[in-house]
This record gives structure tokens, C-alpha cells and sequence, in this order.
């Protein structure tokens, strides 16, 4: 451990890292999570603030045109070839552009050499090798425009009304990565080609690989196909953009009608260059330990009626390399935007001069050392994603990686020696820079001026303050400890190695244990039900009656006394309530596994429901309604749902009427009547579970709740479309057309059905991208979905959706029809099936790796009433899928007889 706060911190013992003569980093990190999978990165040091006048926008689409055509992989063939190993385009092979940077992504299996070697030939193309080929710039710089299209919206013309007081004086101010408009449609060939060649050099390069290979024969590949790449004779000089500060506080009052709700921000910018010694390391704990504890009080305000804001949360935001923001972050009730401007303030100010209290402090301490631990006892089981994120911000932001075990270390000497006085004078210069951007931003149409705001505020800094309230002594959280019930009877699934133990009181329960995770276990409970078993009349409270449940507490506590008793704790569990089933949701650590069981019964045995949660339910609900249609989006979905159910009264979106049908008993009477049901519940834990420790705690509070029979499922005539419906709908500002379809087929299925209908949607979405974007250039992206679902009858849903310039709609939506009509008359190449087979096959091979998909797959098996041994037919079944199959499949449930089609127009 150091010496002295001024060393430096180590840089993790666990990554390889050089640099190469040509000036070009690497950092490799062996890891075996998941395993068989590599994470591989291109990080270019260049994005959009490099462009020069006539390349706004460039950045981005040079990052477009490396997946079009290279030296080694000609137009469209990089994708058609990952395609062909099982990997998809999106979830393993992608890129973004930022203001600094821009980043390649792979990932690939480990299990073949030759993919391996064409994964590194692949980084090398695009750090030196691209084509740029003049059909394929002219059909990107279309697919630019539609994404470019599809990013305008209310929030879009906010940005840019914000970004000259949140850049001032910088170039950030006109180079946002998208570019504009203008720019994309009038670039110029040499333009975007020159973008390449002066920024796409070794010295600004680094490659990034983590996952279950070894290191040094990764280290060889790196020199072996990057130690030749030279950078230009006369390079352009690399400059770092430095974002002003102003002795001035800039304000802003941005209306925008299609804005649904009014937010209000504070920020406070301040000039702080990369620091990795161990001093800045303390420091920032303790910034954070005084941030998290002011952010505890902001929740708990924000829980009590007529609070003035409805949710509020501060912290820190990096800008840049050198630039930082402290952030305050507030959603403003309705109409009450002074009352909002006066409440936050007054906090701000009450945790500026007075700090937190000793409880507050003590508990963000708990929480600080909760979660190095949980990131401690994960080291060896965290994923290569999230290991491959840090090395991208030590590359572009210089942000140290000492590893966890050195920074675990530290927080554990550090964190004693850290004192309340300490964290409250660091509070005292948070939020203090002269540097200040305050902002509201708003649909209503009765706001305050901008002068308006800027009285408002400084008058509410000059408003004396009185201290935090001292809080009463916590309660236990149990008031009595349940008599156990007892296993009765236990049986293992030996080819999956599932384990049932069946208690006397009728409850099942299902147990994998896994070591995918050191020390997290899922929980998971269902029983056929939930909001099915209301009536009509008491639908609406029955739908808000789990979250009145979490705003009024449970046992003896109230919510704020729940969320600071279980500060610090390594867990979480609530219950749920959805059409067709209801049960409880959770996660912990195993020292925290009898925390989350006891919260487990103290929620489904003593609910509470008090008048005060009602209201504070009602007055954000009220907030998010009153505006929520001038957002195009939310009308489109509305409208959508309202067509797709028909209008059944249970299935109407919400509105401002339904809050008066919010009624405190039938919320209280329908949770206690669902609860009664928990001893016919099917319960799943997934994760590294010790059995001799659970089984009593299962039996003490699962095994302890009395016995019930299931409840008996309700018909309520709800019903899907039948027939089809086409319309369209007018709203927005913007030119941009949104068109979603979706279809039904009722009909009941086999697993070999689904398997079908699992791969024809993944040819729909690879025939759909070829021809609406790779060929047309007239999309950015057609999002494909599909679902089985049971109830109110069992069917199978396909789902498509895009969006587009309006001038192109009609024609596109005539396109998707030929593809689904084609799908239906003509087999699939059997290429395709192939690629499509080896996709499922590694997504089936990972999900056997992960502890959310084993939840998944053995909930899913619950909801069928079927064997999890089905888990083991997945890849068989895969291996018999053919091209008649899938035609087949796209006859029975792509006929399109019952569907609707939703198109919306600008206004």
C-alpha cells in the first residue's frame, strides 16, 4: 500500500499493455468470462471535434463506411461473413462515434483459429484499409440522413439550443458527431476520405482485447498485424479542446411543445485534468461518499406528498478530458416550477452548509464498502464487456485501472480514516464553480421567463436554511420470527442439475446453482393470476397496488425507515403484478440471501397501504399524464395499443381519468388477496447457492406462509385485433414517417414451432436490413420482434417497425409486404438458414452461461407447465431446421389476415 497520498496508483497487474514503435497502444486482459467469447476493440483517438468546416458529420459516417467495404472484406462482405459464424450484426459486431473518439466493436467465439485471424484482420482494415468505395459513400450518406432523421425530436432541438452555454467557447458548440442536415447531404468524396487519412494513424490508435485467450499470444497478433501501419509524413497535430469557463451563470428557460414533462438542471463547470495519484483517488471517495448521502435525502423527500419536485439526483459529469460538471438533476411537478426552483435550492444550500448527518454519513460509508466488495468477489466472474469498458476510458479519458483488488485494498484503509468533517467540506464546494449553466426545459405553455428564473433562484440562495432533521431510532424488521414450515420431499434434474424441494405447505421450489457469479443469487416466484384476478371495477387500484404497497413501507416501517434500515445491504426483492401472473422478484448476495427472504415475508404478509403513498402515487402519476401526447412517440404507442386491443376498457392506455378510479382499499384488499397465494407459488434460485444455508431459511419464511389453494384464472372477453387495420396518424414537428405493423396468428405451439419462429424472425430482420438499408440506403435500422404468447389464447406475434423520410414510406412498407409475401411462396437459401442455425446455436451456447438466462429459460418452463429438461432439445431442434420448415412457418404465422398496420406523419 503507498507511502504517500502524492504516488501514483499502480496500473492493474492483470493487463498486458505496450505500445508499439509506431506510436499504436494495446491493452490485452485474459478472462474467462464468458467463457469462449473475446472482446475486441479499435479505439480511435479522433471524432467529431476533429472535422473541419466542410466534414461536420464525417467522423460518424467514416465509421459507417468501414462496415462497406475493405481490403480484405469488399462491400457488404464483413457483415455476410460474421453473419456466417454465428455472430449478429448489433449485439457483437458495431461502432460509435463521440466527440473524441470513435470505437470498433467485436466480439467473437475462441473456439476457431481462423475466426480469430480474420477478427484481426478485420481491426487492421479498418484502421488503415478502408475502400471507400464512391456507390458505397453516396449509400451511406443516405443511411446517415435517416439516422440523422431519426434522432430529431423535441429533445434534439432542446440540445441545440443547450449546447452553446453547456461548450461555451469550444468547438464542441458545432460538431456534434451527427452533423446536420446540409452537411451530410452536400459532403464532398474527398472530404470524408481526407477525415481518414489525417486521423486514422498508429499514434492515435489503441486495441483493446479481453476474454478467454491467452495474453501473450494475443500480444504476438497485435505486433504481427499492426507494427507496419505508419502514420503520414507531416501528421496534423492532435489538439485536446479545452471548454471555457465563465464567470457568469448562464440560464435558460426552452420551450418545446412536444416536451412531455418539465425537467430543471443545474450544472457548475469546472477545469480538472486527468489525476491517477492516490490522493485524487481519496479525494473522489469522498466526494462520492457526500454526494451518495445527499442523494439518500433527495429520494426520501421526493417519497412525501406535495413534495416540490418528484424526483431529484446530483453527482459529476465528465465534458471532456479536462472538463468536469457538477450536475443537479430535477423533474418538476406541474405548474409548479418556482415552488420546485425555491424546494431544491433550499436543499442544496441545507446540505452545503450543514453537511449530511452522522446516519447518513454512515451509511453511504456502508454502501461505498457494499459495493467495492460485491466487485471484489466478482473479479473473477465479471464479464469481458464490462472489463473491456474501463480499458476504453483509460485509453480516452486517462482514467487509472488499478485493479479491484488494489482499489479494495484502498477503500478499506481509506474509508475509516474518511470523516464526517471532511465529507462536509468537500459538500461545502460542490456545486460552487462560478461556471454555472441553471436550465428548464418544458412543454407547458404558462412558464417563467428566463429573468423570472434567474430572481427566483438567487433569491432562494439567500434564504436562511435551518439544519437536517435528526432521525428516530430504527425498529427490527421483523417484528416476530415466522414458525418454519418444513421440505418434504426433494428430487434433482441430474442432466441439468436443477434441484426441487417441495414444502409441506404446497409451495415448489426450483434451485440451479451456478458459479457464473462469485456471489449473486436471483430469486423468482409466480403463480397463475395477478392482474386477471380483478374485476373490472377494481382493475385501475389493482394495477397500482404494488407500487402503493413500496411507497407506504411494510411491517412497522415506513419507506423512508425501509430504505435507510436496508442501507447498505446487497440486496433487493419486490413483489410483481402482470395480466396473467404475480409473484416476487429479487436479487442478493448470499450473506444478505435470509435479509431478502425476510423482506420476502414481511412484504407479502405485512403489506402496508397508507393514505399518503395513495397521493404521492397519484401526484407523479398525474405529472407524467398531463403532457404525455405531445409526445409523438408516446401518441404512437397509445394509438397503437388501443387498435391492437381493440379498445377493451382493461387494456386503455392510462389518462387522467384513471386516477379517479385509484381507490386506497381495493389496492389493499386485492394485494392481500393475491398474497394469500404464496404458498402456491413455484420458486426459482439461480446462482451460487449454498444449500445447507438456504434450505432453512426457505423453510423458516417460504416454508411458513399457509397453504392455499391457486387461484382459478377470470374471463374478461379481452381480445386482440382480428381483421386488419391500417392507419395514420399526424403529429411532430419534424420530417420523419414511423411505421410499425404487427400480426397475430392464434394458434398453439410446440417447442419446435417456436424454435421456427425464433429463426424466421432472424431471416426476417437479415432480409429487411439487405433491402431497406444495405441496397436502399432509405433506413437506418427495421427493428424485427416476435413473441408467443398464452393469453387471452395462445398466438404468435411478429412485430416490424422503421422509420424514414415520409416521401419514402409508402414504398417501404410496400417492400416489407413483398418480403413477407416472399417468405411465404419461396424457400430461404439454405446460406441463410446456416448463418441463422449458427447464430442460435452460440446465443444457446452462451445463455448456458449466464445466470438471467437460466432464470429465463426455467420461468419459461413454469409458464408452459413444461419439463426444464426441454432446455437440453434446444440445439437439436435448431439442427432440423430447413428452408421448408421456415416456409412453412411463414405461411401458418406471417398471413397477415389479423394485424395492424400504424403509420405517423409529421403534423
Amino acid at each position: 500500500m503507498p507511502n504517500t497520498l502524492s504516488s501514483l496508483l499502480p496500473f492493474d497487474s492483470k493487463v498486458i499493455s505496450g505500445t508499439l514503435a509506431n506510436g499504436l497502444q494495446y491493452l490485452i486482459r485474459e478472462n474467462r468470462r464468458p467463457e469462449n467469447r473475446a472482446e475486441l476493440r479499435l479505439v480511435v483517438k479522433a471524432g467529431s471535434i476533429l472535422e473541419d468546416p466542410d466534414q461536420c458529420g464525417l467522423a460518424h459516417i467514416v465509421e459507417h463506411m468501414a462496415f462497406n467495404g475493405s481490403k480484405r472484406f469488399k462491400s457488404r462482405e464483413l457483415i455476410n461473413y460474421f453473419e456466417s459464424i454465428g455472430v449478429r450484426y448489433g449485439a457483437h459486431l458495431n461502432a460509435h462515434t463521440a466527440f473524441d473518439e470513435t470505437v470498433y466493436k467485436l466480439q467473437i467465439p475462441m473456439d476457431d483459429a481462423d475466426i480469430c485471424e480474420k477478427a484481426f484482420w478485420i481491426l487492421r482494415d479498418w484502421a488503415a484499409d478502408l475502400l471507400f468505395l464512391p456507390n458505397e459513400i453516396e449509400r451511406e450518406r443516405r443511411v446517415g440522413l435517416e439516422e440523422w432523421r431519426q434522432g430529431r425530436g423535441a429533445m434534439a432541438r432542446v440540445r441545440e439550443k443547450l449546447l452553446p452555454m453547456v461548450y461555451f467557447g469550444s468547438k464542441y458548440v458545432d460538431r456534434l458527431p451527427i452533423g446536420t442536415e446540409d452537411s451530410l447531404r452536400e459532403f464532398s468524396h474527398e472530404s470524408l476520405i481526407r477525415f481518414y487519412k489525417d486521423w486514422y494513424r498508429p499514434d492515435l490508435m489503441a486495441v483493446l482485447l479481453v476474454g478467454d485467450f491467452d495474453g501473450k499470444a494475443m500480444e504476438e497478433k497485435v505486433k504481427q498485424h499492426f507494427s507496419d501501419l505508419s502514420s503520414p509524413a507531416n501528421s496534423r497535430t492532435r489538439e485536446y479542446e479545452n471548454i471555457p469557463l465563465h464567470d457568469e451563470s448562464f440560464y435558460s428557460v426552452l420551450y418545446d411543445k412536444e416536451i412531455p414533462q418539465t425537467s430543471l438542471t443545474f450544472m457548475s463547470k469546472f477545469t480538472h485534468p486527468p489525476d491517477n495519484s492516490h490522493s485524487a483517488y481519496r479525494a473522489n471517495m469522498i466526494f462520492e461518499l457526500g454526494v451518495r448521502g445527499f442523494n439518500e435525502r433527495l429520494q426520501i423527500l421526493s417519497q412525501k406528498p406535495a413534495a416540490p419536485f418528484l424526483f431529484a439526483n446530483g453527482g459529476r459529469q465528465q465534458l471532456n478530458l479536462t472538463g468536469n460538471s457538477d450536475v443537479l438533476s430535477v423533474a418538476v411537478p406541474t405548474g409548479e416550477v418556482e415552488r420546485c426552483v425555491n424546494g431544491i435550492t433550499e436543499e442544496l444550500c441545507r446540505v452545503q452548509q450543514f453537511g449530511l448527518t452522522k446516519p447518513e454519513f454512515e451509511r453511504a460509508k456502508k454502501c461505498y464498502a457494499a459495493n467495492i466488495d460485491i466487485a471484489f468477489e466478482e473479479r473473477e466472474t465479471t464479464s469481458s464487456r464490462v472489463l473491456v469498458k474501463e480499458l476504453i476510458r483509460s485509453v480516452t479519458l486517462k482514467e487509472p485501472i488499478p485493479g479491484v483488488e488494489y482499489e479494495r485494498k484502498l477503500v478499506h484503509e481509506y474509508l475509516p480514516s474518511i470523516s464526517l468533517e471532511e465529507v462536509n467540506d468537500a459538500l461545502k464546494n460542490w456545486m460552487s464553480s462560478p461556471s454555472r449553466v441553471i436550465y428548464l426545459v418544458s412543454g407547458e405553455q404558462d412558464l417563467p421567463t428566463t429573468e423570472q428564473l434567474r430572481k427566483w433562484h438567487e433569491d432562494a440562495l439567500l434564504q436562511p436554511v435551518t439544519p437536517p432533521v435528526q432521525e428516530e431510532t430504527s425498529k427490527p424488521l421483523l417484528e416476530f420470527v415466522p414458525k418454519a414450515g418444513k421440505v418434504v420431499s426433494k428430487k434433482v434434474f441430474d442432466e441439468i442439475d436443477l434441484h426441487q424441494w417441495v414444502l409441506k405447505n404446497g409451495a415448489t421450489v426450483w434451485l440451479k446453482q451456478t458459479d457464473f457469479q462469485s456471489d449473486r443469487i436471483l430469486f423468482f416466484s409466480r403463480v397463475s393470476g395477478g392482474l386477471n384476478l380483478s374485476t373490472n371495477e377494481e382493475f385501475v387500484s389493482a394495477s397500482t397496488a404494488s407500487q402503493i404497497a413500496f411507497r407506504s413501507g411494510a411491517g412497522q416501517h415506513s419507506l423512508p425507515e425501509l430504505q435507510r434500515y436496508l442501507s447498505g445491504s446487497k440486496m433487493r426483492v419486490s413483489p410483481y403484478f402482470r395480466p396473467l401472473s404475480h409473484g416476487f422478484q429479487g436479487v442478493c448476495t448470499n450473506e444478505d440471501l435470509e435479509l431478502m427472504l425476510q423482506m420476502f415475508h414481511l412484504q407479502a404478509v405485512q403489506p402496508r397501504f397508507s393514505a399518503e403513498a395513495l397521493l404521492r402515487e397519484k401526484e407523479v402519476r398525474e405529472v407524467r399524464l398531463r403532457n404525455r401526447l405531445a409526445d409523438p412517440a408516446n401518441l404512437f404507442a397509445e394509438e397503437f395499443h388501443r387498435l391492437w386491443w381493440q379498445n377493451h376498457p382493461r387494456y386503455q392506455p392510462w389518462s387522467l381519468a384513471h386516477l379517479e378510479q385509484m381507490d386506497l382499499q381495493l389496492s389493499k384488499s386485492f394485494f392481500q388477496r393475491l398474497m394469500q397465494h404464496c404458498s402456491s407459488m413455484n420458486y426459482i434460485f439461480v446462482g451460487n447457492i449454498q444449500f445447507a444455508q438456504l434450505e432453512p431459511l426457505v423453510e423458516q419464511y417460504i416454508g411458513s406462509t399457509p397453504a392455499s389453494q391457486p387461484p382459478e384464472l377470470m374471463q374478461h372477453d379481452a381480445r386482440r385485433i382480428t381483421g386488419a387495420v391500417e392507419k395514420t396518424i399526424f403529429a411532430g414537428a419534424e420530417p420523419v414517417a414511423r411505421y410499425r405493423m404487427r400480426t397475430i396468428t392464434r394458434e398453439a405451439t410446440t417447442m419446435m414451432d417456436r424454435v421456427c419462429v425464433i429463426a424466421l424472425g432472424e431471416l426476417l430482420r437479415i432480409h429487411l436490413r439487405r433491402e431497406m438499408r444495405e441496397e436502399r440506403g432509405d433506413v437506418y435500422a427495421v427493428q424485427v420482434s416476435y413473441r408467443d404468447t398464452l393469453y387471452p389464447e395462445p398466438a404468435i406475434n411478429f412485430s416490424i417497425e422503421f422509420g424514414c423520410d415520409p416521401q419514402n414510406v409508402n414504398e417501404l412498407i410496400q417492400i416489407l409486404h413483398n418480403v413477407l409475401q416472399r417468405f411465404r411462396t419461396d424457400p430461404v437459401v439454405a446460406d441463410d438458414i446456416a448463418n441463422v442455425k449458427k447464430q442460435l446455436l452460440r446465443s444457446h451456447e452462451f445463455q448456458l452461461q449466464d445466470n438471467e438466462s437460466w432464470m429465463h429459460l426455467l420461468h419459461s418452463s413454469l409458464k408452459r407447465d413444461e419439463n426444464p429438461l426441454r432446455i437440453l432439445t434446444f440445439p437439436s431442434l435448431i439442427d432440423q431446421l430447413s428452408s421448408e420448415m421456415i416456409q412453412l412457418t411463414a405461411q401458418r404465422f406471417l398471413s397477415c389476415e389479423n394485424r395492424v398496420e400504424l403509420t405517423l406523419l409529421p403534423d
